[in-house]
């Protein structure tokens, strides 16, 4: 380990990797020690890696990325947890749009169409 002085942009890029780690592995519904064991390294080591206080080699992301099946890019990529958080945003917004509607099935001369019918207690956007 070094005695350099470490940068806030390299903090912050540790800090925002071990998001994208933690997500992944959670994902995947590993432990901090089945990353440990397949990369050998202590759980501990995993641990910081998540937490932002250090980042693993590049023979370890490596494997990491391996391991976990995604690409290098997704597991380094600082913008990856704001794009999940926008992702799941938009998908909640769709989920409540299907529940705000009611449709209302109508037969015109034995054909039956279905048209959206407005909630009582919601305003429709």
């Amino acid at each position: 380990m070094s005695n350099r002085p470490i940068k806030d942009t390299e903090t912050e890029f540790n800090k925002l990797f071990g998001a994208n780690l933690k997500h992944f592995r959670k994902a995947k519904k590993y432990t901090q020690t089945n990353i440990a064991n397949e990369i050998e390294v202590s759980f501990q080591a995993v641990q910081k890696y998540e937490k932002g206080m250090c980042s693993p080699s590049p023979f370890n992301l490596h494997k990491m990325s391996i391991f976990l099946e995604v690409k290098l890019d997704d597991l380094m990529d600082p913008r990856f947890m704001d794009r999940l958080a926008k992702f799941k945003e938009e998908q909640a917004f769709r989920e409540m749009d299907l529940d705000d509607v009611i449709y209302e099935k109508t037969t015109i001369k034995g054909t039956a169409t279905i048209k959206p019918k407005r909630t009582q207690d919601k305003e429709w956007l």
